[in-house]
């Protein structure tokens, strides 16, 4: 199932979304991404995430975002525009670490399966890091909070995660 937002097109499962320069002198700053390689780190961020929750007031899935040739560094305003965020105002910038914090955290005597979903977790973060540049953390909302976390992959596409949060 496809859902069409204005812009880009989102698709249910990984979420592949179209954007094109935002001026027409904007030059993209990587070459072209390959089908191939895309699908690449596509695929290991979808096998590193699967089944993970992210934890908060509502324990969500997290699901893999690209942007196919969006040029540029990800910022606030535009992915506010390219998700179509109702209230781009009520966003909130994070580091990665930030984010993941609660989700690295081992405290004493704590199960085997937290140690493991810990691991995980670490191993995620560190894709993150290591594969994409300029990796960032945006949460739009308050108490009902959609956040997204978007690198740049080595030829220029937007790659991510995105998730829902509860705080009151």
């Amino acid at each position: 199932m496809v859902t069409r937002f204005p812009g880009p097109t989102l698709a249910i499962g990984v979420l592949t979304l179209v954007g094109g320069a935002t001026a027409a002198r904007e030059r993209p700053a990587f070459r072209r991404a390959t089908s191939a390689e895309r699908s690449a780190l596509v695929r290991e961020l979808e096998r590193l995430t699967e089944g993970l929750l992210f934890v908060s007031e509502l324990d969500a899935p997290l699901t893999v975002i690209t942007w196919v040739r969006p040029t540029g560094r990800p910022t606030a305003q535009r992915l506010a525009s390219l998700v179509g965020e109702p209230h781009p105002e009520l966003v909130e910038q994070v580091s990665v670490d930030r984010f993941f914090r609660a989700s690295l955290s081992v405290g004493p005597g704590q199960p085997a399966e937290d140690l493991l979903l810990v691991r995980r977790y670490t191993e995620l973060l560190r894709f993150l890091k290591r594969r994409l540049s300029d990796v960032q953390v945006f949460r739009f909302g308050r108490t009902t909070i959609r956040a997204y976390v978007v690198g740049v992959a080595p030829n220029g596409d937007w790659i991510g995660l995105a998730t829902n949060q509860t705080e009151t």
